[in-house]
């Protein structure tokens, strides 16, 4: 999977994760996400899905209201076992996490104003 650090996006493969192992593979994760930073919005998309790429550029407008949000983007098709883990069933599908635990999720997109009000929210 893709994660944009601030030097740029580094890709991760991952691989051989059996499904009695998922619990604890969703923990690692979880876990990875909180120690990036307290906020972290992952983005589950597929290169195919033309609603993801539509939402791009929203998803990009919303972080501007959120500069403590970190944005990781996960291609289902490139990593199905971390979308399974997350029980990811349709793209684009939006999950924010605070301190590595689950806060929000959105399946689809909507428009920055409606999503920027929903984080806030979340995050206040």
């Amino acid at each position: 999977f893709f994660f944009q650090a601030e030097d740029g996006i580094r890709d991760y493969k991952v691989t051989g994760v059996q499904t009695c192992a998922l619990p604890i593979y969703r923990m690692r994760l979880a876990e990875r996400f909180h120690r990036q930073r307290e906020y972290v919005l992952v983005d589950f998309y597929a290169d195919w899905c033309e609603p993801c790429k539509w939402a791009d550029p929203v998803i990009a407008d919303v972080l501007k209201s959120f500069p403590e949000v970190f944005l990781e983007k996960i291609n289902i098709d490139v990593d199905p076992d971390v979308a399974k883990a997350f029980h990811v069933l349709s793209v684009p599908t939006f999950i924010l996490f605070k301190n590595g635990e689950e806060v929000w999720r959105m399946r689809g997109f909507d428009v920055a104003p409606k999503v920027v009000a929903q984080l806030r929210n979340v995050i206040g």
